[in-house]
């Protein structure tokens, strides 16, 4: 038995917090994708934005994760790791960390782009509306908090489970009306 078959039958290895026992290195590599190119769901009040981590700027370092793992397995002694083998006892492994790449400006980007171009609402103060004479409702506004944001995208990128980030909106009040706002 080589040493990397020995290694892909251990049950306790973990990867970027993605437990991979027991795969060999494609099928590794494909649950560990999976689970961290899904997509985060961003939530601006009531909207529901399900973001692509590709579209955030995050890539994960797959290879140097898959490497650092292999050469946990492949400095073990091998008849140790043969008679564990042989008596089917899961060699002890190290969780090998995250290792990924995020461009910050393609999370801010995104954040200002897509999210608060479209969800923010500037304040409104009642307007008279002709040729009826009446006025408008003021209308209170709200604006993204996109450096609190920024921060709270990015640990959903590098978690495999909390992958729903509920940002923080800022409440502006209408201004008040004013006796310049009879003209138009």
């Amino acid at each position: 038995p080589n040493l990397s078959r020995i290694a892909s039958a251990t049950t306790s290895a973990t990867i970027a917090s993605v437990p991979v026992g027991g795969l060999d290195r494609q099928q590794a590599a494909d649950r560990i994708t999976a689970v961290y190119q899904a997509p985060v769901e961003i939530r601006y009040l009531e909207a529901r934005i399900q973001a692509l981590p590709d579209a955030l700027g995050f890539s994960l370092q797959l290879e140097e994760m898959l490497s650092a793992a292999e050469a946990q397995w492949q400095h073990r002694p091998f008849f140790p790791a043969f008679w564990d083998f042989l008596w089917n006892r899961p060699p002890p492994a190290e969780p090998v960390e995250l290792a990924s790449v995020t461009d910050d400006n393609r999370v801010h980007q995104y954040l200002e782009g897509e999210i608060a171009s479209r969800y923010d609402v500037l304040p409104l103060g009642g307007r008279p509306q002709p040729p009826d004479w009446f006025f408008a409702q003021s209308q209170n506004g709200r604006s993204l908090m996109t450096g609190d944001a920024a921060v709270r995208v990015l640990q959903a990128l590098q978690s495999p489970q909390e992958r729903t980030v509920d940002l923080a909106v800022a409440e502006t009040e209408a201004p008040s009306r004013q006796i310049d706002d009879l003209a138009w």
